[in-house]
């Protein structure tokens, strides 16, 4: 007797969407973005096109650009992003609570960063996509494209901050466990006194973090 196959409906339109060439596939999502970004996506594709044979390459090119942007973005950086496009009135607590801005991780996700803490809160997030560089602005599209609406903005905003202080605090540690090799034997304790206080104060702020260092992984927190 045959067995009839069996899936999910999710996952027959997976296997649909496979099939489906990349051409066709980056199409359909330059549609979706033109419904919230207007005609900045087609003059994106129109720059893309000028370096390639095909229009069809350049949306396919463009939608790889917008997804290899906002995969690059740290945790912490894409949640506070997102508060800021989100709701304008975010913006200026946000500045504050992240005075140091070395604690963002260097690229577009950092100009993206400012440029919101600067924008009017009258002025919408889109029309940054006039004036931002290439990278910045791709990864803007990007996130404009994403859904995003947490129940508690304060607690993602929260956390998001506290991922970034760890940031400090694991630069700290990483300067101690060079240093442990160079010191005496009185300064070996002091040393590890300071780190076992730094670890436990990260276990609070970046659990996930924490546990990572506990088992000698080094992925970006």
């Amino acid at each position: 007797a045959r067995t009839r196959a069996r899936g999910s409906p999710r996952a027959a339109a997976a296997c649909r969407a496979r099939s489906r060439s990349p051409s066709l596939v980056g199409a359909e999502r330059l549609v979706q973005l033109q419904l919230v970004l207007g005609p900045v996506v087609e003059r994106v594709v129109d720059e893309a096109a000028v370096h390639l044979d095909r229009r069809d390459a350049a949306r396919d090119r463009v939608v790889e650009g917008l997804d290899d942007a906002a995969r690059a973005l740290g945790r912490p950086e894409r949640e506070l992003i997102h508060a800021m496009l989100r709701d304008p009135a975010t913006r200026p607590r946000i500045g504050e609570l992240v005075p140091d801005r070395t604690l963002l991780t260097e690229g577009p996700g950092a100009t993206l960063f400012e440029a919101l803490l600067q924008l009017p809160a009258a002025e919408p997030p889109a029309s940054l996509l006039e004036t931002l560089a290439p990278e910045p602005r791709m990864l803007l599209a990007a996130l404009l494209d994403e859904d995003w609406g947490p129940p508690d903005v304060g607690a993602v905003v929260a956390g998001a901050v506290d991922r970034l202080e760890s940031r400090l605090l694991e630069r700290r540690m990483h300067e101690l466990d060079r240093r442990l090799p160079f010191a005496t034997a009185e300064e070996q304790m002091a040393l590890a006194r300071e780190k076992d206080t730094l670890s436990r104060q990260m276990a609070q702020l970046n659990p996930a973090r924490w546990k990572a260092l506990r088992k000698g992984r080094s992925s970006a927190g």
